[in-house]
């Protein structure tokens, strides 16, 4: 088992089925957890899953479509339960695109839900490509005011978070927690303003190389705690550096969990080398004109996006209820009518560009993905 883990809570798209609650996952590292979207049934897969809710204290919303928004006032009552009982006063801090602090302010006053804790909701200001373009109806769609609408007694202040140039796409920097884990936006085209979030570990220094101390005379030497703490000393008259007896150090894990898209590539600079990438993979490859149309994207888009990455690896999420889960027997579906189409044509198209069959994954609902750290 890894010590970085991502679980899967709904893989489903637009609507839930009985196998397939609506999208949402949980990056897990170290103790601490982020909740990535929030459909409608959310709660309760949280709570199958076997996550603990107290370690959740951040909440990312890739866009304000139903599917993977509508949960959050419910999710939200049940952390700050769990949390009320851990913490005297806990804070649950939500990022999502302008609009989520007017749904969430709205939504809590009209059902008067009384919560445990308060929370923060701070905004990602989308570009105009972001905004318009989708549809002739959204081009002239501007992001709404949000201190018009009284504060929530429990609402602290949030910021309102502007993208900044990286090798000339956009990125929006979110955090950084106590595990020195950093969390950053990445910039989606969809049918209203989406983003992807990259979690990025940093790189472990290397550790001391015992063959190395030992022909430089040094094993067991009290000089070796200053070169672990990246200091140089003299010994014998030769000054040595850390890098002349540490191993190479360890590069920090990178996840991207990317929200719907018809086009991922103004996200290709940042989500480059990264260990795991999920991406959706709504409709199959023959349905690529129906798919973009809708916002979306299919098998090989999703593959030819994570290779142009240079990513370690892929996994699809996000199905339309065209595609059953799993063969039934029951019902005797063909497999042409279950995921396992969108998988196979993934990993046909990830063999084409030279990658190997292991390339692809595909998510399933409680389905715990491990990113296991390079050697």
């Amino acid at each position: 088992m890894s010590d970085l883990q991502v679980t899967c809570l709904g893989t489903a798209s637009q609507q839930p089925s009985v196998k397939r609650a609506l999208n949402s996952c949980v990056y897990r590292n170290k103790g601490i957890s982020y909740l990535v979207d929030c459909g409608e049934g959310t709660q309760a897969q949280l709570t199958a899953s076997g996550v603990r809710p107290s370690s959740i204290k951040t909440v990312l919303i890739t866009h304000l479509h139903g599917d993977h928004c509508f949960g959050l006032p419910d999710t939200g009552s049940l952390l700050e339960a769990v949390k009320k009982v851990k913490y005297e006063y806990p804070t649950i801090e939500v990022y999502g695109p302008v609009g989520l602090r007017r749904y969430l302010r709205v939504a809590l006053q009209l059902s008067r839900s009384r919560l445990a804790c308060n929370y923060i909701v701070h905004e990602l200001v989308p570009t105009q490509a972001q905004i318009g373009g989708s549809h002739p109806s959204f081009d002239s769609w501007n992001p709404p005011a949000n201190d018009d609408f009284e504060r929530y007694y429990n609402e602290l202040p949030g910021r309102q978070i502007y993208p900044t140039d990286y090798h000339g796409q956009n990125i929006w920097k979110l955090c950084k927690d106590s595990n020195n884990v950093t969390v950053t936006a990445v910039e989606l085209l969809h049918h209203a303003p989406s983003f992807g979030y990259v979690f990025e570990e940093p790189s472990i220094i290397g550790l001391l190389d015992k063959e190395r101390l030992e022909h430089l005379g040094l094993r067991n030497s009290p000089l070796c705690g200053k070169l672990a703490r990246g200091n140089e000393v003299e010994h014998n008259g030769r000054i040595i550096k850390p890098c002349d007896v540490q191993r190479p150090e360890v590069k920090g894990r990178k996840v991207a969990v990317l929200g719907d898209s018809r086009d991922s590539n103004l996200a290709s600079n940042y989500c480059h080398a990264a260990d795991l990438i999920m991406h959706e993979a709504t409709l199959e490859n023959d349905m690529e004109s129906t798919a973009i149309e809708h916002g979306h994207s299919t098998p090989r888009m999703a593959v030819e996006f994570a290779r142009r990455c240079g990513a370690k690896k892929l996994v699809l999420n996000h199905f339309s209820q065209r595609y059953r889960s799993e063969k039934d027997e029951k019902y005797n579906l063909e497999e042409s009518i279950t995921d396992q189409i969108l998988l196979k044509q993934a990993i046909q198209c990830a063999l084409e560009l030279g990658e190997s069959e292991n390339f692809v994954g595909i998510a399933r609902d409680l389905k715990v993905i491990d990113v296991i750290r390079a050697k």
